[in-house]
């Protein structure tokens, strides 16, 4: 978590990300960014608007979802889960624009309790 010209801002080995306004009162320093993979949009076209540009190390298609697999720089894969078949066809090795629903974002501190809003931690 860090503050950029009174802004809030996440930052990873591999991607940085502008957090949401109500996250402005929130302290600067290590935190863990989380979002449901069902909350991550794929841009299949056109400039990656305010999200991040990952590359992609993985496809699996399962049905009526694909699962993909982004390396995002730390230990673990970064998963999004696209409705459908669309996806099914990329290919790894691409880079892809990657979407945050703001309303979906939460953090969490060294501890693994969740970070609220208004810069308190809440316990959930």
């Amino acid at each position: 978590m860090s503050q950029n010209g009174g802004s809030p801002g996440f930052k990873s080995p591999g991607f940085s990300l502008a957090l949401p306004e109500r996250f402005n009162n929130v302290r600067p320093g290590s935190v863990t960014l989380g979002i449901r993979p069902e909350n991550v949009g794929v841009q299949l076209d056109g400039p990656n608007r305010g999200g991040v540009e990952l590359p992609l190390r993985l496809v699996e298609p399962m049905g009526k979802e694909t699962l993909l697999y982004f390396d995002d720089g730390s230990d673990r894969h970064f998963v999004v889960v696209s409705e459908g078949l669309a996806m099914a066809q990329k290919r790894s090795g691409g880079r892809l624009g990657l979407t945050f629903a703001p309303e979906h974002i939460y953090l969490f501190g060294p501890g693994g309790g969740r970070i609220a809003g208004n810069g308190s931690s809440a316990r959930k």
